[in-house]
């Protein structure tokens, strides 16, 4: 075998492999769901910013929420159920004498 027909023989298998490739890289694509890659990347950036606004406005969120609960506490605000604010869960659990007292207590303004 000469130089030139292992040469050309190389060359084939070359242009083989490069199109096995092209066919696996469009059928990755193709599963991935884009087969522009420009278009991924436009889609990458468009989460990422989408992603931060989302954190900024919880951050806000978050930020508000706990001055409004700051300033209540500080007001000393009571909300309507205010006599159902505990400070543990046990707290809230009733047995018969405590179900008594919470009858009593609201009976005058129920008649």
């Amino acid at each position: 075998m000469n130089i030139s027909s292992r040469l050309s023989e190389k060359t084939k298998e070359l242009e083989i492999i490069q199109k096995q490739w092209a066919e696996e890289k469009e059928t990755n694509e193709k599963l991935i769901g884009h087969t522009n890659s420009k278009q991924k990347i436009q889609h990458h950036i468009k989460i990422k910013k989408e992603n931060n606004t989302l954190k900024r406005q919880m951050m806000f969120a978050q930020e508000t929420l706990m001055k409004v609960e700051q300033e209540a506490k500080s007001k000393g605000v009571e909300g309507p159920n205010f006599e159902f604010a505990t400070e543990t869960r046990v707290e809230l659990m009733y047995n018969k004498q405590k179900l008594l007292q919470n009858g009593d207590m609201w009976e005058p303004e129920l008649a």
